[in-house]
């Protein structure tokens, strides 16, 4: 039952992302601009951190991208070392388009649904996500009652 749960959920992701990275130049740097046109600029390697891939992985998305006109890179005022990357209009365009046609290749495929099945299952789907996040998330730091500089040694 979980397994095929699992292959359902993979093949609609596949099917979604594929529709996305359509416009874009792969999968991942289709990943890399939605995630920057919901969240907006973010630094190169807290970009990693939230596609959970190498720095390496991110910076050649960051340069096609760039080539293809679909983010910009910001000079971070806070640290000239660093910048931080965000979508240009054309990228959050692409990104609206490519979310409106997974919306009608959805609608189409879930045509002959009624709308109350529809709503259960995204509800149902939001719900997954929303315990599937708390299952992932790192347990709270235990509180030290006194801060550990403050401790007598040993």
């Amino acid at each position: 039952m979980y397994w095929r749960l699992a292959e359902a959920l993979s093949a609609t992701a596949h099917l979604v992302s594929t529709r996305i990275a359509s416009r874009m130049p792969d999968p991942l740097a289709a990943r890399t601009l939605t995630l920057l046109a919901e969240i907006g600029p973010l630094r190169p390697t807290a970009l990693a951190e939230h596609l959970a891939v190498s720095p390496a992985a991110v910076t050649r998305r960051i340069q096609a991208l760039r080539r293809a006109g679909q983010i910009a890179i910001v000079p971070d005022q806070r640290d000239a070392r660093t910048y931080t990357v965000e979508p240009t209009a054309s990228g959050r365009a692409d990104v609206a388009v490519a979310a409106d046609q997974v919306a009608l290749s959805l609608r189409r495929q879930l045509a002959d649904w009624s709308a109350k099945d529809v709503s259960d299952l995204t509800q149902l789907l939001e719900r997954l996500l929303a315990t599937a996040a708390q299952a992932d998330a790192p347990p709270a730091p235990e509180r030290a009652a006194v801060p550990w500089w403050r401790e007598p040694p040993g």
